[in-house]
């Protein structure tokens, strides 16, 4: 294994050991989308909460509603 092929190794070591050591995304309250953005490691999969206007193709697929455009207010 090449040197810089074992410091993507290790690197993906720690952030999965980081990952494990947080609590689960699906465990945490909804938070505003403001506060999500931008995605990074830390908001990666979290539930977010917005208000405004529903856009014109909104549907329902397995239990959890998927928007699509959405005019924030």
């Amino acid at each position: 294994m090449g040197t810089w092929q074992l410091g993507k190794f290790e690197d993906r070591v720690d952030s999965h050991q980081e990952a494990e050591q947080r609590p689960a995304a699906s465990s945490l309250k909804a938070a505003p989308l403001a506060t999500l953005l931008p995605v990074d490691k830390e908001t990666s999969g979290r539930s977010a909460e917005a208000r405004g206007r529903l856009g014109s193709s909104s549907w329902c697929r397995s239990a959890s509603w998927t928007a699509g455009p959405v005019r924030t207010s």
